[in-house]
């Protein structure tokens, strides 16, 4: 008996090489050229981040900031819409009064399912945009599947998704 219900549940199990991950989340990125680390992160980031969590759907924010960057990362919970919560952020970055010569932020929407490589493909070399022409035109004189890489303090790195 059970060995009937086992074969008829693994026929109908349903498989994936790449299974669809879905992975909700977005980056923040506002440029204030010439401001501190410190200034960014009281004129910038708090605002920014106090706008953010105040989008539903936002599960948690990670931020850093830099000479001249504030780098925010939010994390939505399941299943939410990043199109409609961008259009969220928009509203209420719309309303900030950042400071003077502080561009505006910019939402960059992540969707892992799609960002999923299927090789990733490590070049070696001084020259780097000799590098970049190989990578685009797929023509490095070593590429094979047995070609082992050498490992180095800076290679160029490039991630291929399937198309």
């Amino acid at each position: 008996m059970i060995a009937i219900f086992g074969l008829v549940f693994t026929t109908q199990l349903q498989m994936a090489l790449l299974p669809n991950i879905e992975y909700p989340a977005a980056y923040v990125y506002c440029y204030y050229n010439g401001a501190g680390p410190e200034d960014i992160e009281q004129l910038v980031t708090r605002p920014l981040e106090s706008a953010i969590m105040s989008v539903p759907g936002v599960d948690s924010v990670t931020s850093s900031s830099a000479d001249s960057i504030s780098t925010i990362q939010i994390m939505y919970v399941e299943n939410t819409d990043v199109d409609i919560a961008a259009t969220k952020l928009r509203e209420k970055f719309d309303a900030l009064s950042l400071p003077d010569g502080c561009g505006s932020p910019v939402i960059l929407n992540i969707n892992v399912s799609e960002m999923m490589p299927s090789a990733i493909v490590g070049l070696l070399g001084d020259d780097l945009a000799a590098l970049q022409q190989q990578a685009e035109n797929g023509s490095h004189p070593r590429s094979s599947a047995s070609t082992a890489w050498r490992p180095s303090p800076s290679p160029a790195v490039w991630s291929v998704r399937s198309p």
